[in-house]
């Protein structure tokens, strides 16, 4: 399995967090209310270890945001909530969207969900391509809810071994209200994508 150094692990929280610095910017002036995103770690997985990485039961349910990645890094970005900090969330962004009078209707909380995750998704890969200096297309984000193992599976196909692919696990706390909400932005990359990501990190750290 490929390993991130210390190096690029810095150079990966530098990008990611301009990214969700991006994201917290654009979510505050739509809420108009300060809204704070922090990374506290980012971890290089293996398919397999990823159940084991979030602790969660086979049977726990996932809010997920995801979108495929195209171009020259493959795969797909998920920004997933467990229940609990999903309702906490939504609870808060209900409250604070409905408010505005410049906010269409949002009659499914699922529209909610999906327009924070294709801030935070759109933000965090437009970083990532500007930076890295990559050209990373994506299409629309899409909501699912299930569990991890069947989300996983949205990328990974079944006919594939897991072996060819790797995740970067980054951790995600949105605070809004005096509320940590705790989240995590699952990026799913074939081994040859992640590959070519070391090496413009690589790029980076040389500066």
């Amino acid at each position: 399995m490929i390993q991130l150094t210390e190096a690029q692990t810095d150079a990966l929280m530098e990008v990611s967090n301009v990214g969700v610095s991006r994201a917290a910017r654009q979510l505050s002036d739509l809420m108009h209310n300060k809204i704070t995103l922090t990374i506290p770690s980012i971890e290089l997985l293996t398919i397999d270890e990823v159940e084991d990485h979030f602790k969660l039961s086979k049977d726990e349910m996932i809010y997920c945001i995801y979108a495929f990645m195209q171009g020259g890094l493959e795969g797909c970005t998920m920004l997933m909530f467990h229940d609990e900090d999903s309702r906490k969330l939504l609870t808060i962004l209900i409250k604070r969207m409905s408010s505005q009078a410049n906010i269409g209707p949002l009659d499914d909380t699922d529209d909610i969900l999906v327009e924070l995750g294709n801030i935070v998704i759109s933000s965090t890969l437009g970083a990532m391509s500007d930076m890295l200096g990559e050209a990373i297309k994506f299409g629309p984000p899409s909501y699912k809810k299930d569990q991890l193992h069947k989300l996983l599976r949205l990328n990974v196909k079944m006919s594939e071994s897991n072996e060819e692919w790797a995740s970067l696990a980054i951790t995600t706390v949105l605070r809004a209200e005096n509320h940590d909400i705790r989240g995590n932005l699952l990026m799913i990359f074939r081994l040859n994508s992640l590959q070519r990501l070391m090496d413009k990190l690589d790029k980076i750290v040389e500066k």
